[in-house]
């Protein structure tokens, strides 16, 4: 049975209501299941005419489990919104998906939008390889093709120093860099958090926007260590999993049960 064929339950809710066109410019993806391209547009009369055409569809509830049906092609939108924070949707045959989990039914015509986007002033294209899509980090519980693979060469000890896992607490993993060089070492607030499914390394993308790393850098002299916090929030609720932290290059490995 199609999503289209399911009694629902009418919605009164507006998908774009807080989308603040005046203030940012918007993003309209397509992923066919192989390449995703971004399309990031600042004409500011289209981008309130497809938030004017979402805003006026006619919602109906949906479950979460309806995902397992997700396919391609299927498509993104994302825009700041008025209170602040980042509005993320993705989009398959009538099915919507919200950034805080949410899934809605309602037939738009997102193929007709991202192809006039291709032609507008200004508007900037980029591509990727896997399912770049808003709400990814929803979407690759169903399918790890919106999942990147981590890249590069991560080390547990490099040029003497090297990175541990401590603790996980309260959604905080706790980490001790050590310095066995004959110099200080330089390292920041930032981090990436991977999971290793099936053998290989993803890399996690957040299911919050309205986060930031502190851009100070700090000096761990030589012989010294130091423990450093690394909050998770915006990552939600970790489920039971292998996962590591990245940090310059060095990687520390902790299970969440």
């Amino acid at each position: 049975m199609s999503v289209k064929d399911i009694e629902r339950e009418p919605k009164e809710h507006k998908l774009m209501e807080l989308a603040s066109p005046g203030t940012s410019a918007m993003s309209i993806y397509r992923y066919d299941g192989q390449n995703c391209i971004k399309r990031l547009v600042f004409d500011k009369d289209w981008e309130q005419e497809l938030i004017d055409e979402v805003n006026s569809i006619e919602l109906k509830t949906a479950d979460e489990t309806e995902l397992y049906g997700w396919g391609e092609p299927c498509y993104g939108i994302a825009i700041g919104g008025t209170d602040g924070m980042e509005i993320w949707l993705a989009y398959h045959e009538g099915l919507w998906l919200e950034k805080g989990g949410a899934v809605y039914y309602g037939m738009c015509d997102l193929e007709k939008n991202f192809d006039k986007a291709a032609n507008l002033k200004d508007t900037k294209e980029t591509s990727f390889d896997w399912g770049a899509l808003p709400n990814n980090a929803i979407l690759k519980k169903y399918d790890l093709k919106y999942c990147r693979k981590a890249t590069g060469d991560v080390y547990h000890e490099n040029a003497g120093i090297s990175l541990d896992f401590v603790s996980f607490k309260d959604n905080v993993v706790t980490l001790e860099y050590h310095n066995n060089s004959d110099k200080s070492f330089e390292y920041g607030a930032g981090f990436e958090l991977q999971e290793r499914i099936n053998g290989e390394w993803y890399v996690i993308s957040p299911i919050l926007s309205n986060y930031g790393f502190n851009a100070l850098a700090y000096l761990l002299p030589s012989g010294k260590e130091v423990q450093v916090a690394c909050y998770l929030e915006m990552y939600g609720e970790l489920g039971k999993g292998h996962y590591r932290i990245v940090k310059e290059e060095l990687g520390a490995e902790f299970d969440v049960e």
